[in-house]
């Protein structure tokens, strides 16, 4: 079984507080089911992708604004990625490759492109409770305790700041929740 977690499950911005803390449930309701696995065989794993560039983020204008699009900003998170590593998942695969922890992006969803090195890239167990966070160019198992949270290409949408700029004015204004 895999859920559709996020890397809102891992932070807490404002913007979406409903979101973030449905994410956050996700990831613990997999946590909760590992047990299940080795009971019963019944693996319940996550996948946590970083900005997917999908429909709702590319038509949704005020999602759009939040993305930095300038030379060295924001980076999408192919949706093909993300079932990759879905589909690693539930295959069978008794391992997958992440990318260590701090270790800089690089590769393939679940593999390496061709003519890459294995630097930085380690096989781990497929387990339930397994949590996966797809960014660009890596996967990265999602730990439980301490986990140093989404970082680097996929996981940011620089103009956050626009937003909070908004709910502030918004909260300010005297009118909020009229």
């Amino acid at each position: 079984i895999i859920h559709i977690s996020s890397i809102a499950g891992q932070v807490t911005p404002l913007l979406a507080p409903l979101y973030n803390a449905s994410k956050h449930a996700v990831s613990g309701f997999v946590r909760t089911l590992a047990p299940l696995d080795a009971a019963h065989g019944i693996r319940v794993t996550a996948v946590a992708p970083g900005v997917i560039d999908t429909p709702m983020w590319r038509e949704e204008p005020e999602k759009l604004r939040l993305m930095d699009d300038r030379e060295g900003g924001d980076e999408w998170v192919s949706a093909e990625d993300v079932a990759e590593v879905m589909g690693s998942l539930i295959d069978g695969r008794e391992e997958v490759d992440v990318v260590s922890t701090s270790a800089s992006a690089g590769g393939g969803a679940t593999g390496l492109p061709s003519g890459d090195s294995r630097e930085g890239w380690r096989k781990i167990k497929v387990e339930g409770g397994l949590i996966l966070e797809v960014s660009k160019g890596r996967v990265r198992k999602v730990e439980q305790f301490m986990d140093e949270g989404p970082t680097g290409a996929g996981n940011t949408a620089g103009n956050m700041d626009l937003a909070y700029k908004d709910i502030f004015k918004m909260l300010g204004s005297g009118n909020w929740g009229t």
